[in-house]
């Protein structure tokens, strides 16, 4: 092997020479390597050339190199990542610029996700870069991606049931991953305000959904993020958005017991009787969690104590009581709540054939929210 051959090739990962100065910043080197010529778009094992490893890195000035030396920009690894992705979900927002700057495609797709690379700024709050991608989409109009990436766009709407909006073919804010998320889901997921509002100010829908019939909002208040939550309730976000089982943000907060995230769904005027199609509300998520706080938040607003589920008529109180939430059924004998109240299960059992009605009345319970 000779001496240009030893600069392409090296160990088990199948590292160059030429990867790790790249990787280290080390901009004389990764030159003094090219001069030499050594394959600029040599990869590893993962897939990666060394201008992923220095985007991953944020080594600006070798990736203004390797670009100045004809790398090829659009690169991707095993993931389908490109050099973009990788600086923009680490927020090195002058790698980002460079490689915008010499084209570089900010609508590429990761192959699992289809995140593009402000879906991983977002994802991960990088403010800066997001505003840099952000700014770059909006200010083109046409190129020679936009064919392609209407089509991918239209095909992630269709697999995933989210919407296009008829005039932002052409904004980042709003594209889909194959799972319907926007960057908004990821930032309010994330729990990243600085990017929710950023996304927020640059028209992204604030009530998109996703696959799952997730909004930002749900995700915010699923994940424990009031601050996200404000932000979206601010904006005007839909509090009572429901997923397909009729699971509203308040639902999600009450039954993870995110008691701050209750309170300001409450005082946003979220409805604390909506119902999931089996009837559940969020006092009887509260109760059969034995979130007491969410729970006392619900009392205090207050949400009807005797509301029932449709199957087995379950009340708060029974399913406080029969998961052994002592101190949720304290709450609810303080509230009025009806000790007497007998399950649909337990009237039909006794009418039947007088089997242990208890048997009858685990199951939805086990079957489980």
């Amino acid at each position: 092997m000779n001496y240009i051959e030893q600069l392409s090739y090296d160990s088990q990962a199948w590292w160059t020479p030429l990867h790790k100065a790249a990787e280290w910043g080390h901009t004389e080197v990764v030159q003094a390597l090219l001069e030499a010529g050594a394959d600029k778009d040599v990869i590893d094992n993962n897939g990666q050339t060394p201008l992923h490893h220095a985007a991953k890195l944020g080594r600006a000035e070798a990736v203004r190199a390797l670009l100045a030396a004809g790398a090829n920009k659009v690169a991707m690894d095993r993931n389908r990542s490109t050099p973009l992705h990788l600086a923009a979900e680490d927020g090195h927002n002058e790698a980002v610029q460079a490689l915008l700057g010499a084209g570089a495609d900010m609508r590429a797709r990761e192959a699992a996700s289809g995140r593009t690379p402000v879906h991983l700024a977002a994802q991960n709050g990088h403010v800066d870069a997001m505003r840099v991608l952000l700014g770059v989409g909006a200010n083109k109009d046409t190129d020679e991606n936009l064919l392609v990436d209407v089509v991918m766009m239209f095909m992630c709407c269709w697999c995933c049931g989210c919407c296009l909006h008829d005039n932002k073919v052409d904004d980042e804010g709003s594209v889909c991953t194959r799972r319907g998320n926007t960057p908004l889901h990821y930032a309010a997921e994330s729990g990243h305000t600085e990017a929710v509002q950023v996304l927020l100010g640059a028209g992204a829908d604030k009530d998109a959904t996703n696959k799952d019939g997730w909004t930002p909002l749900y995700a915010a208040a699923q994940s424990r993020h009031v601050e996200a939550v404000a932000a979206l309730l601010q904006a005007g976000a839909n509090k009572e958005a429901a997923t397909k089982d009729g699971t509203t943000p308040l639902h999600a907060a009450t039954e993870n017991g995110h008691v701050e995230v209750v309170r300001a769904l409450l005082q946003a005027g979220a409805n604390k009787e909506a119902a999931q199609k089996d009837g559940w509300t969020p006092l009887l998520l509260a109760a059969y969690s034995g979130h007491v706080e969410a729970l006392a938040a619900l009392l205090h607003a207050g949400a009807n104590k005797e509301a029932a589920s449709k199957e087995g008529g379950f009340t708060p109180l029974y399913v406080a009581a029969q998961n052994g939430h002592v101190a949720a059924v304290a709450a609810l004998l303080t509230a009025g709540a009806n000790k007497e109240a007998a399950t649909k299960v337990r009237i039909r059992r006794r009418r039947r054939s007088g089997r242990q009605w208890e048997r009858g009345a685990g199951y939805r319970l086990a079957a489980g929210s």
